[in-house]
């Protein structure tokens, strides 16, 4: 969706850095990662640290979001038995992650249409 992400190294933390949708967001009053992070839960139940919480400048856009809400050892134990790491398992397995994953990609959704036009 055009959010600069870099690949995790073995954890399930994210950090996005949305500086690309910097015009977007400030249209909805949003200069900086606290008030981004407090837009994502008020408005799509999304909880997140802001940037600034991991030292970054406070007029930085960058998050870090976790993917973990589900139940770990049953996850692995199905996985290990045979079943597919897919989109059905995520939704079986960690179905909050699922609905989380969703309502992000709806802001980011509304972010790019923002910037297009």
């Amino acid at each position: 969706a055009g959010v600069n992400c870099p690949v995790p190294q073995g954890a399930f933390y994210t950090y996005p850095d949305f500086t690309s949708f910097a015009d977007a967001l400030k249209a909805k009053g949003i200069h900086d990662s606290v008030r981004l992070q407090e837009h994502l839960i008020e408005k799509y139940n999304i909880a997140t640290l802001p940037g600034i919480a991991f030292g970054e400048a406070p007029e930085t856009l960058t998050l870090r979001l976790s993917a973990c809400d589900y139940d770990g050892a049953a996850a692995l134990e199905a996985y290990q038995a045979g079943e597919t790491l897919d989109e059905a398992f995520i939704r079986h397995h960690a179905p909050n992650v699922a609905k989380a994953i969703e309502r992000f990609q709806e802001f980011s959704d509304r972010l790019a249409l923002a910037r297009t036009g």
